[in-house]
């Protein structure tokens, strides 16, 4: 809704699934000011309601668009309030922008408390910094290469002490017309920050290839490589065996479709997965 020339309010309601196949409500207000030409202020505030609790988020930003580079200044104040994790509360101070028509960086800092469902208290502290990366071909402004990488550090305190890293970076490219490389790095480590013990390391890689002849292009060549590794304290690994601290999974695969017209296509899939687990006691 238009308030006036300067000003645009709008509300939204959606409601959804979570992974567990719980209702998820959200409802969100929003308002929009032009300061001037190139400044503008945004103010939003949602509210979700789950079956485990509510969430509440306030955030005001300026914006300073000057020729499409944009550069945004914020903060935002969390509030979730879960019959699972207990009560918590954040603030988050942001910033992001165009660095130029490639390039765009990001960076946020939270600082915040949580009450844990025992009475006690953790204070936790979180910084953010993100990355993405687009390249045109500077005749056909087509993109030809993308890339997106975001590095988390979160230290917690007080009642619980503990560090965790996270580390996470995605990409594809066109090596030429017909062929296609892409992949993805998610990596993260929980340290016990009183014993210097490892909690938790997650690992996961992906890598894959596309081939798709331009001048033949009925016919679609692809193949991944997938590999999963997890680690962690007994029992939360595998549910099947509480004496299971790590698990290694690899899959590799090889796919090809064929269009044989606009109704009909032809497709055969190859796999072969590979699983380990590491045991109490034992080797891989």
């Amino acid at each position: 809704r238009k308030i006036d020339k300067k000003t645009v309010v709008s509300t939204g309601v959606k409601v959804d699934e979570d992974a567990q196949g719980g209702k998820v409500t959200s409802v969100t207000f929003a308002e929009k000011s032009r300061i001037n030409r190139h400044l503008e202020s945004v103010s939003e505030r949602s509210i979700g309601i789950t079956a485990d609790g509510t969430t509440t988020d306030s955030k005001f930003s300026v914006v300073r668009d000057n020729g499409g580079k944009k550069l945004e200044a914020s903060v935002t104040r969390e509030l979730a309030d879960s019959q699972t994790n207990g009560v918590a509360q954040s603030n988050i101070f942001g910033l992001s922008g165009d660095v130029n028509d490639r390039l765009a960086l990001q960076a946020t800092m939270g600082k915040g408390e949580v009450q844990n469902l025992d009475g006690t208290r953790t204070h936790r502290t979180a910084i953010s910094l993100g990355s993405g990366y687009v390249y045109k071909d500077p005749a056909t402004l087509v993109e030809r290469f993308k890339d997106s990488a975001k590095v988390e550090f979160r230290f917690d305190s007080g009642a619980n002490k503990a560090q965790q890293y996270v580390f996470y970076n995605a990409f594809e490219g066109n090596v030429t017309d017909n062929l296609v490389l892409s992949g993805k790095i998610d990596y993260s480590k929980t340290v016990d920050g009183t014993n210097n013990q490892l909690l938790e390391r997650h690992k996961e890689i992906i890598l894959g290839a596309a081939y798709r002849p331009v001048n033949f292009d009925s016919l679609n060549l692809i193949t991944q490589y997938n590999l999963k590794d997890a680690r962690g304290p007994a029992g939360q690994v595998s549910a099947a065996n509480a004496d299971v601290i790590q698990t290694r999974t690899q899959v590799f695969s090889a796919q090809a479709i064929y269009d044989v017209n606009e109704n009909w296509q032809l497709a055969e899939k190859f796999a072969l997965r590979i699983n380990d687990e590491l045991v109490i006691g034992f080797d891989f």
